[in-house]
């Protein structure tokens, strides 16, 4: 069955809405990459935008250096997590007049926009002149050891198929913004046994395959699982999970 667009963004949603409530004990990279972008953060801003804010894991740290401060998210029980003034809509369509914000802080989210250089544009249009947008956004090689995994089953990636470090540099490009840094990351999470690190991405919702335009029902079985289990990658007596992870700061 085709899905349509909104039925993949209310599928993405659904996802990381069940992962609410685990989402910030299994963050790690996230926490890693939160941590880099807060330390690329200026003194001070009058109003800030937390883009894909999830569970407001970063909301403490943003509050100290604005004003006041904005939390969005796709999924409505990620919201239910915190108190700060937040909205529950979709990246692709920023809910917000022109030259509203002083600075957009995005971690770890732009992966899931549709349409990136697009998304961009709605940034340029919602900053304020002299605004700036401190983003994280996962990267093409992200969760290779779970595709090669897979790979002895069948010959789909099982994975979602992420932006390359040129479509990010042409996004920026193809956009009025004056780039002020970019950076690209290799993060690597180990973990004691193959099952759970299959299982880490699931327990922070972003287990949904939305770059696949068919809906695919049905378990494993168990003889797939043991296959799958022991092609999983090992290094030093652990099995790893990859995330290329991009950094970028832009102004108007």
């Amino acid at each position: 069955m085709m899905l349509s667009a909104l039925t993949k963004k209310q599928a993405t949603a659904s996802h990381f809405s069940k992962a609410a409530e685990r989402y910030q004990s299994h963050a790690h990279v996230q926490k890693q990459a939160a941590d880099i972008l807060l330390k690329s953060l200026g003194a001070r801003y009058k109003v800030a935008l937390d883009l894909g804010c999830g569970p407001f894991v970063n909301s403490f740290e943003l509050k100290k250096r604005c004003d006041y401060l904005v939390s969005m998210d796709l999924s409505e029980s990620m919201l239910q997590q915190g108190v700060t003034p937040s909205i529950c809509a979709d990246m692709d369509t920023l809910p917000f007049q022109g030259d509203c914000f002083d600075l957009i802080f995005s971690n770890f989210a732009m992966q899931w926009s549709s349409d990136l250089a697009a998304l961009l544009t709605h940034f340029y249009r919602v900053l304020k002149p002299g605004g700036r947008a401190h983003f994280s956004i996962v990267a093409d090689g992200t969760l290779q050891e779970i595709k090669d995994a897979f790979s002895v089953l069948d010959n789909e990636p099982h994975i979602n198929r992420f932006v390359t470090q040129n479509d990010i540099a042409n996004a920026v490009a193809h956009t009025p913004f004056k780039l002020i840094s970019s950076s690209f990351c290799h993060h690597k999470i180990f973990y004691d046994s193959p099952k759970l690190a299959l299982n880490s991405i699931k327990e922070i919702g972003a287990n949904h395959k939305v770059n696949s335009s068919e809906q695919r029902s049905g378990l494993m079985g168990k003889r797939k699982y043991r296959a799958l289990l022991a092609n999983y990658p090992k290094e030093q007596g652990q099995f790893p999970v990859s995330y290329q992870v991009a950094y970028i700061v832009i102004e108007k």
